[in-house]
Formats: C-alpha cells, structure tokens, sequence
C-alpha cells in the first residue's frame, strides 16, 4: 500500500503516512522488510490459508463475500455500512529507513552491564557489551581487534567509560582491564524494526558536571 506514496515524482517532497495499525512500530521502515516465504512442493505455487483470504463471511449462510459487498447474493443478507468513528492516534515512526535518524531516541536506565567474547565466523572477536534495563538488555559490540573505523570508535568508546590509556589492543585485554569502566547510568536507543540501535549514554558525572 505504500508504493504509490513512496514513488518518486517531480513536485513531491513528503509522503504522509497514518499508521493507525502500529505496523511500522512492528516491522520497522516499508523499505527494509523481509519476507519469509515458505513454499510448497518444487515448482509449486505458496498455498493460501484461510487467514490469507480477503473476504468476509455471511453470518446466516456462511457464503463469502467481498470486503466491500453490501448484500449476500445467495441469502440476501445486508451488512451495515455505518463506520465506527476512529478514536486512535497514528504511531510516530520512521516510514523509511532515512528517516530513522530523525526520530528522538529513549532514554532507558540501566540497572547493570555485562561484557562477554563475541565470536563470528570469518570475522574478528569483538566485545558484545549488554546493557540490562529491567526486562529488557541492550547490546552493542566494541571493534578492539578490527582496523580502520571499527578501532577508532572502540578507542573512543573505552574513553567515554573512563578507561585509563593505552586502549586494549584486544578483546582478552579489555575484559581483565573491565574494571576500569564506569558503567553509564542511562542509554539512549532508537526502534530499528525488531531490534534497537544504542545510539548514546549519560553517565552520573554528565549530571554533576551540568549543575
């Protein structure tokens, strides 16, 4: 449904979209959904289930009819076409996937934080830090051993916990040094579809620096 909205045309800059359905909430940006497709037998159409059919069901003789029909045309049983007044509120998320960056992340608290060896097949080991927040835990993983960006940030990162110079050179060094870290009170994360991007941190000496 959002193709027409989304297409590119000249004079048209924005696409209002109202998701009264919290489908965007659930499945993220229109543009990065996947569909998990389960075929039949080889060279098989998907078979339909019953949940996939758009239709509605005749209450006297069980007959199905268009969404839209007014009239059984086996029985001649008349659906109401009076609409309840819509009392809902639009979700406001991101459309795209452009457009995540412009949404005002949450503040979550954190109620304590843990740091393990990721390993990845055909990739350096990484730190996963996990950032538990009641029920649920936030993750993100600190490049050490990886070249180019992936280092300079994990520098930048041992910095902003507090940790004493030289930076690790590896993730081993990290976890005897985890000590030195200051765990930050509070983390910002933003919905990215079924999985949140921890996109900043406020520690307790943010807050006695500012007053």
């Amino acid at each position: 449904m959002m193709g027409r909205g989304t297409r590119k045309a000249e004079g048209k800059d924005d696409c209002l979209v109202l998701d009264f359905t919290g489908t965007a909430r659930r499945l993220g940006p229109v543009d990065t959904i996947t569909i998990d497709r389960r075929p039949g037998k080889k060279g098989a159409p998907d078979a339909a289930k019953v949940s996939d059919i758009r239709a509605k069901e005749c209450p006297n003789c069980k007959t199905l009819a268009a969404l839209n029909a007014r009239t059984c045309i086996v029985c001649g049983h008349e659906w109401s076409m009076d609409r309840a007044r819509h009392e809902a509120e639009a979700d406001d998320v991101a459309i795209l996937s452009r457009d995540l960056k412009k949404q005002a992340p949450e503040e979550i608290a954190v109620v304590t934080w843990t740091a393990r060896r990721h390993q990845k097949q055909g990739s350096k080991d990484s730190l996963r830090v996990t950032y538990a927040a009641g029920l649920m835990s936030y993750q993100e993983w600190v490049l050490f051993e990886h070249g180019g960006p992936g280092r300079y940030r994990a520098e930048a990162w041992w910095k902003r916990h507090g940790g004493a110079l030289p930076v690790p050179e590896c993730v081993e060094e990290a976890l005897n040094r985890w000590a030195e870290l200051v765990q930050p009170t509070h983390v910002q994360v933003r919905k990215n579809g079924k999985w949140f991007d921890l996109v900043g941190r406020r520690f307790a000496h943010d807050e006695s620096e500012a007053a």
